[in-house]
């Protein structure tokens, strides 16, 4: 089966089932697809991990453009938590890390006794790099919701639990995955590592879960 791409011209071009938007830009000039780092489907931002419906319209977002950045942000977010995964080791939880108008944060529980400052954001950045230069591939995969759980429940991801129970109601839930590093995400994220290109940390503060102060406070590194 075909999947028919109509592009912001109007013209329909018609590719392979199971095409994504990398597909397409590529289609059009490799030059293109190294700038590009997702697409607006059908109305709704989507990575290049996405197979395409059978029939959509396809905006390429370029590094550039606003929503192009936002991806660039969030996946910054998630080399950030790898690299505090790798510094502090599985006994870390993960909150949330989103874009925000001027960068990414993340919150995060870290172990009893370790209390991160400024002075440890220099540490943290240099791991970024380390995972920015060896260009993982960011991998999606979309699983059976209960899989997903037991995952996240096996590895102590007590937050990733709780936004599952609570925020998902379909069957499945996504994760991507870089190196060693797995987070339960909706995306969108570029298609490696090496496209962030840059991460500068710039402060820790601390934010309680979900913005209600009756919940843990936990640690927001920016």
């Amino acid at each position: 089966m075909a999947v028919k791409v109509t592009l912001p011209d109007g013209s329909v071009r018609e590719y392979p089932d199971g095409s994504n938007a990398l597909n397409v830009a590529e289609s059009i000039s490799k030059g293109l697809a190294k700038v590009v780092v997702g697409a607006r489907v059908n109305g709704e931002v989507w990575d290049f991990h996405r197979a395409l419906p059978a029939a959509c319209s396809v905006v390429l977002l370029k590094e550039d453009q606003p929503e192009g950045l936002e991806v660039i942000r969030h996946s910054a977010a998630h080399i950030m938590a790898g690299a505090v995964k790798r510094i502090y080791g599985d006994t870390g939880k993960f909150g949330s890390g989103p874009s925000v108008e001027d960068g990414f944060y993340y919150d995060m529980e870290f172990p009893e006794g370790v209390k991160i400052s400024e002075d440890d954001l220099g540490r943290i950045e240099a791991e970024c790099r380390k995972i920015i230069e060896a260009d993982y591939p960011f991998v999606r995969k979309d699983l059976p919701k209960d899989e997903v759980l037991k995952f996240m429940r096996e590895s102590g991801q007590g937050y990733k639990v709780l936004t599952i129970e609570q925020n998902i109601k379909e069957a499945t839930a996504s994760t991507y995955s870089d190196g060693d590093f797995t987070d339960l995400c909706e995306g969108p994220h570029v298609p490696s590592t090496g496209r962030v290109r840059a991460i500068k940390l710039t402060k820790v503060t601390g934010a309680y879960w979900k913005g209600d102060q009756n919940n843990r406070m936990l640690t927001r590194l920016y």
